[in-house]
């Protein structure tokens, strides 16, 4: 029995220090080896995820001027309303200022929250578009 459980002993030191690879075990680094097509596929995703403007996903478009302050007035009248549960924010797209809400992931959320501001603000309606998932 003696004799097993230093047989045993021996073999998981042996086979532990096979797993390290030479490499001391406290300087917490990981080496990747990679074929030089995977690594040409990763820098061409990256340049791709870099051109994108965000990620696909919804806002909410509360009120469209065509001048700057009417759609100012529009956000200062959302904010005063729903000023605790809702940033919004105001948008050039030509030609006209767009006042929007939100970032979403799914649809389900944001025709959630376009229900409750609808009761303020009739005209809202969803858009579907790249988001910023960074944005609070």
């Amino acid at each position: 029995m003696k004799t097993l459980l230093i047989a045993t002993a021996l073999f998981l030191s042996l086979w532990l220090h096979g797993q390290s690879n030479g490499v001391a075990a406290d300087t917490g680094t990981v080496v990747l080896e990679m074929p030089p097509e995977v690594e040409a596929l990763l820098e061409r995703h990256k340049a791709y995820v870099d051109k994108l403007e965000g990620v696909p996903g919804y806002r909410i478009h509360v009120a469209m001027a065509s001048s700057l302050p009417e759609i100012r007035k529009a956000k200062k009248n959302f904010d005063e309303i729903f000023a605790d549960a809702f940033d919004s924010e105001v948008i050039y797209y030509p030609p006209r200022y767009r006042l929007v809400v939100g970032n979403y992931r799914d649809k389900l959320n944001a025709y959630h929250d376009l229900l409750i501001i609808r009761e303020a603000f009739p005209k809202a309606f969803l858009s579907k578009g790249p988001i910023d998932i960074l944005a609070p």
